[in-house]
């Protein structure tokens, strides 16, 4: 329709028309591209903040996580600060059984991965500028590929290992079902008071005499409490940093158009 108009123009010589029409396409690839950018951005507005959600809710579970797997941290390091003070004399076990389950489950560990799925998809697909913060695009950068403190804090000591070769497998079975709690890799782990199983042929207080005047595993399990302190500071740390991303992402959804 316009090709024609055009034409039937330049045959005429009617100039003015010529340029009008020539206008008129021109204006309408120009509005034609501006609506096709408008709604792209309108579809990266949206998809950021789609993004911005589920990133906040990764954040709200890695802090259940962190907060579960620090305290999980702390009463695996006070079980061990116990077995010591029983191995100094500095306090008295209420029974042999108590000191094999203590010297046991103070070699606990484990970790409470962050939750990492939305940020892995923005990485893998460029999405991560839609993120309009700088800096919140950096924090969250640092946040997920902060790897070198893994080096501490999932460390398994030497005494882990020693303690295990010592304790006869049938009272780390029974450990296991009744003293233990797994949170299946959330932070939710926890050690349970247990009593001893109900027949045994190991002799309790002989092994307990054992684990209390070994040395070695001792002197492993002084080390593996010390650190266990620099973990702690460590997961402090990165539940500081959750909650501080977390507290961005929720302004950045409040101040969303």
């Amino acid at each position: 329709m316009i090709l024609s108009r055009i034409t039937k123009a330049i045959r005429e010589q009617n100039w003015f028309a010529v340029v009008l029409e020539f206008v008129i396409v021109i204006l309408g690839v120009v509005i034609g591209f501006q609506v096709t950018a408008w709604n792209a951005r309108q579809a990266d507005l949206q998809r950021g903040q789609l993004y911005i959600e589920r990133l906040s809710a990764d954040l709200a579970e890695n802090r259940t996580r962190a907060e579960g797997n620090i305290a999980f941290r702390a009463q695996v390091r006070a079980l061990g600060l116990d077995a010591l003070a029983f191995a100094s004399g500095e306090r008295q076990p209420d029974s042999s059984w108590q000191v094999v389950a203590t010297y046991f489950n103070a070699s606990q560990s484990g970790s409470a991965y962050p939750v990492r799925a939305t940020y892995e998809e923005m990485l893998s697909t460029g999405d991560l500028r839609l993120i309009a913060d700088l800096d919140l695009r950096n924090a969250l950068s640092v946040y997920y590929t902060d790897s070198g403190i893994t080096g501490i804090t999932d460390a398994l000591p030497p005494y882990r290992a020693y303690v295990r070769t010592l304790i006869p497998i049938e009272l780390q079975e029974h450990i296991w079902d009744n003293c233990y709690s797994s949170g299946s890799g959330t932070g939710n782990q926890q050690v349970l008071d247990c009593p001893p199983p109900e027949t045994s042929p190991h002799d309790l207080e002989a092994l307990a005499a054992r684990l209390l005047n070994d040395e070695r595993l001792n002197g492993e399990l002084r080390f593996w409490v010390s650190t266990q302190r620099a973990a702690l500071v460590i997961y402090d740390d990165q539940l500081r940093r959750t909650l501080s991303l977390h507290a961005a992402l929720t302004a950045g959804q409040e101040t969303a158009p």
